[in-house]
């Protein structure tokens, strides 16, 4: 049985999450942000904008959002103690993603991961080589989907098997 894990952090995207889960079963909400410690921080977002991936709790990116909301943030390695489990990942936290992964390291180096990561960090990708992950760049575009040798855009995809 699998089952699926969201951490979408606002109240405003939680609900969002929750009206289009309808169709998925075995599905687990946690009503804050993963990071590389515990405690409480804010996210920032817009109401303007329609997209709510536009939301952040990166200080870097908080200059374009009007609101904050006041939220938990925890290390996935305290929710979870997975081991020899095949897992995916995907990580599309606007700037956040090495404190994520930063809270996650006990699941990454436990387990088989394939993973889809939304990232510009460099320097990031580095560590995760280091880690055994192999990265992909993927090409997507209307009815093309390819592997590509550089990368294209934010989107990359790792495994460590």
């Amino acid at each position: 049985m699998s089952s699926i894990l969201c951490c979408p952090s606002a109240s405003k995207v939680t609900k969002m999450s929750d009206s289009n889960s309808f169709a998925l079963r075995n599905n687990e909400f946690h009503n804050i942000a993963l990071s590389d410690k515990s405690g409480d921080s804010y996210i920032n977002f817009t109401e303007v904008h329609e997209n709510s991936g536009t939301a952040s709790i990166d200080e870097n990116r908080q200059k374009n959002n009007e609101k904050k909301e006041k939220i938990k943030i925890e290390k996935l390695d305290n929710l979870y103690q997975f081991k020899n489990k095949n897992i995916f990942i995907k990580i599309d936290v606007e700037g956040h993603e090495k404190k994520v992964l930063d809270g996650s390291i006990d699941i990454l180096k436990n387990n088989k991961i394939l993973m889809y990561l939304e990232t510009r960090n460099n320097k990031l990708l580095e560590d995760l080589k280091n880690l055994n992950f192999k990265i992909f760049y993927p090409f997507i575009r209307e009815n093309t989907f390819k592997f590509i040798k550089k990368r294209h855009e934010a989107n990359v995809i790792l495994k460590n098997f």
